[in-house]
């Protein structure tokens, strides 16, 4: 009897030790779920809050472009500053009033509005151009190089990029007392560059091609020898 009593003290020990276990992964498994939920909650009201504010700064910004157009500098930034009180991070209108702060030769607050620009979208180009043009203008060449040179790895067949690297290179060169000679050279080397990259971009085109076309040859040379 004490035996069999012993056996059902300790059987019902591990029970009560597998229930305490299937508890706590139930409540794990709840309180995961409640943080999954409250994630879910939290990104859905963040989306629905951007939603609102790109809706309100939309036809603010739009405005601002349209002033920009026409050449009323002073209006656009007006505008774009009004699209930024309701989206300050907003990356579009902080490059479009760094580009009518050039046009009305304020390249200090251009700087600033182009570097708040690429601080809210690393890779927003038209203000990483801009904030090189305000660097230009405030006499920072090897500033401007740096933003150049990010530029035209990122776009390699921009005509205008380029044109705008070769001058403030030539620049930075004349100011470093290189010979024409030599920025000729440079000039060379790196149109060669630009060459190599677009021959291995079509390269890399073509045999991504005839890759396709092996494929597609495979695949109806299967479907006919499986055919009755």
């Amino acid at each position: 009897a004490e035996a069999a009593a012993a056996a059902a003290a300790v059987h019902a020990e591990r029970r009560a030790r597998v229930r305490e276990r299937v508890d706590a992964a139930v409540r794990e498994r709840e309180e995961a779920e409640r943080r999954r939920a409250h994630e879910r909650e939290r990104a859905a009201r963040e989306a629905e809050e951007r939603a609102e504010r790109e809706a309100a700064v939309e036809p603010v910004r739009v405005e601002g472009n349209a002033f920009f157009r026409r050449g009323e500098y002073a209006e656009a930034i007006d505008a774009y500053t009004r699209a930024l009180e309701l989206a300050p991070d907003d990356a579009g209108c902080l490059s479009n009033r760094a580009a009518a702060r050039l046009k009305v030769g304020d390249a200090e607050a251009a700087l600033e509005d182009a570097s708040a620009a690429l601080r809210s979208d690393p890779d927003h180009d038209k203000a990483r151009r801009r904030r090189a043009q305000a660097r230009v203008e405030l006499g920072d060449l090897r500033g401007a190089l740096g933003d150049l040179e990010a530029l035209h790895s990122r776009l390699p067949l921009n005509a205008k990029v380029a044109a705008d690297l070769a001058d403030v290179r030539r620049s930075v060169a004349h100011a470093d007392g290189e010979t024409l000679a030599e920025m000729d050279r440079h000039d060379e080397e790196r149109a060669a560059i630009a060459e190599s990259r677009e021959a291995a971009w079509e390269a890399k085109r073509e045999a991504g091609l005839r890759a396709h076309r092996q494929r597609a040859m495979s695949a109806r040379a299967s479907r006919t020898a499986v055919k009755p």
